[in-house]
């Protein structure tokens, strides 16, 4: 799992916004940042996971939370994506064609909006 959430956390980190695992935002955190949850599945199973793009509400937020969906979308190819994992093995991400990008209200802060980003991950071992 180590290997698997470091190499999650790369991917999330590299759109020029903090990213963070779902339950882990200190409590100072402002936005803009990304959330995302981490699920291994069984060996050449595969895991729904979702990450987050959180902004104030706003009209540059909302810009820029279609900006952020934008850079994900061109990071996460339709035809998928593979990631090494330092132990061995690899991950494959693909967009999830049912729910792949949407966007989001915070339901606990209406002053904050997202976008929402569903893929899936499979994963193997060397």
């Amino acid at each position: 799992m180590t290997g698997m959430k470091k190499v999650l956390y790369t991917f999330w980190s590299q759109f020029g916004i903090p990213a963070y695992l779902q339950d882990c935002v200190p409590d100072d955190a402002q936005p803009d940042y990304i959330t995302y949850s981490v699920t291994q599945p069984g060996l050449g199973g595969f895991a729904v996971l979702t990450a987050f793009n959180w902004h104030r509400k706003s009209e540059s937020g909302n810009k820029a939370r279609t900006e952020m969906m934008d850079k994900i979308a061109t990071a996460m190819p339709v035809g998928g994506l593979l990631l090494a994992l330092p132990e061995g093995g690899y991950l494959m991400i693909y967009r999830n064609d049912a729910d792949y990008q949407s966007d989001w209200q915070d339901d606990t802060d209406t002053d904050i909006i997202a976008g929402r980003t569903s893929y899936i991950v499979y994963y193997y071992n060397t």
